[in-house]
C-alpha cells in the first residue's frame, strides 16, 4: 500500500478517514456526523468550534395523506454502523443509519477518499421509504462548526454564488456591539441576525461550489453534477442546528411515492490552500466580486 494511502481507522467512538493530507472524523456517538476536518499539511483544524449541534442528514418525506413534509435527522437513528471497503486507489468509508422512529428508512452515506488526494466524495441513498411516502428533500453533507460568530480565524472568508456571480465575502459573520449582523438593504446597511447566503441551482445561483477560507487552509464544497439537478446550497443557520451558521446541500429529488433514492452524482468536500483562487484547483469559479471589508456581511 502506497505511503499517503486513504485508511479508516476507529478510536474512542470515532472513525477516521484519513491520507497524508488531510483527515475527516465522524463522530460515530455522534450517529456518524462529521466532527473533525484536519489539515495534515498545515495542522490547520477546519472545525473551529467543536461543541456546535451536528448532524449527518436530513431528510424530508411527503406522505400522500396529508401532504405535508415530515422531516427525520440522522439524531433520530436508533442504530448507527460504519464500513470501511478499498477499491483500487481509494478507501471508502460507509455510515448506515436505521432504526427510526415509526419508519423503515434506512440512509447510508458513503464518503470516498481517494490516495494522496484532499478531496472527498460523498453519495447518499434512502431506502423503505414505503409506499404512501416519497422522499423530497435529503440534505447531505451537513458540516457545523466552521466558524464562530465574531471569532473569525485570520483571513477568514467565505466564497458564495450570488446570481450570476461569485461574492468574496471577507470576515462573513462579524459580531458588532454584541450582535451578529448581516447585510440589510445594501452592503452599507445592517440588520441585527446571523447572515445567509447561498441559492438554487440551476436558477437563482450560477455554480454548484461554495469554499471557505483562512491563513492556513480552506475547505472546498461543491456538487459535481453535470446533469444539473436541482438543489439547494446554504451557508447560515439551519433547523435544529442552532444559530450557528452550517454549511449545506439540499438535495431537492423527485417525489415518487414508495421508491427508494440514490443521488447519480458526488459531492465534493475538500481541503485547499491559498485565496479563493486556490478553489479554482477544484473547479474553475466564476469572475469573483471582492466586498470591502468595512461592509462584509451577508446578504
Amino acid at each position: 500500500m502506497p505511503k499517503d494511502a486513504a485508511t479508516l481507522q476507529t478510536h474512542d467512538g470515532r472513525a477516521a478517514l484519513a491520507n497524508g493530507l488531510m483527515r475527516f472524523e465522524f463522530d460515530l456517538r455522534d450517529h456518524g456526523a462529521l466532527a473533525s476536518i484536519l489539515d495534515r499539511t498545515t495542522g490547520a483544524e477546519l472545525v473551529r468550534d467543536p461543541d456546535a449541534p451536528r448532524l449527518l442528514w436530513r431528510i424530508g418525506s411527503r406522505r400522500r395523506a396529508d401532504g405535508e413534509i415530515e422531516w427525520l435527522t440522522s439524531a433520530e437513528a436508533g442504530h448507527t454502523e460504519c464500513h470501511a471497503r478499498r477499491d483500487g486507489n481509494a478507501t471508502t468509508l460507509t455510515l448506515i443509519s436505521s432504526r427510526l422512529p415509526g419508519n423503515t428508512i434506512e440512509v447510508t452515506v458513503e464518503v470516498t477518499l481517494p490516495d494522496g488526494s484532499a478531496l472527498t466524495s460523498w453519495r447518499v441513498a434512502v431506502r423503505g421509504i414505503g409506499d404512501e411516502a416519497a422522499v423530497a428533500q435529503l440534505v447531505c453533507p451537513i458540516l457545523s462548526g466552521l466558524v464562530k460568530l465574531g471569532q473569525p480565524a485570520p483571513g477568514e472568508a467565505l466564497l458564495a454564488p450570488v446570481q450570476g456571480e461569485a461574492y468574496l465575502y471577507r470576515d462573513p459573520f462579524p459580531v458588532r456591539d454584541g450582535l451578529p449582523l448581516c447585510a440589510g438593504a445594501g452592503p452599507e446597511s445592517a440588520d441585527v441576525g446571523v447572515g445567509s447566503v447561498g441559492g438554487r441551482y440551476p436558477g437563482s445561483i450560477a455554480v454548484q461550489m461554495m469554499a471557505l477560507y483562512n491563513d492556513h487552509a480552506g475547505l472546498y464544497f461543491a456538487a459535481h453534477d453535470a446533469g444539473q439537478h436541482p438543489k439547494d446550497l446554504h451557508m447560515g443557520p439551519r433547523a435544529d442546528l442552532g444559530p450557528a451558521p452550517v454549511l449545506s446541500v439540499t438535495h431537492l429529488v423527485g417525489e415518487r411515492p414508495g421508491e427508494d433514492v440514490e443521488l447519480p452524482y458526488d459531492t465534493i468536500v475538500g481541503i485547499f490552500h491559498g485565496d479563493w483562487a486556490g478553489a479554482g484547483s477544484c473547479v474553475r469559479p466564476p469572475a469573483v466580486r471582492c466586498i470591502r471589508c468595512d461592509q462584509d456581511a451577508l446578504t
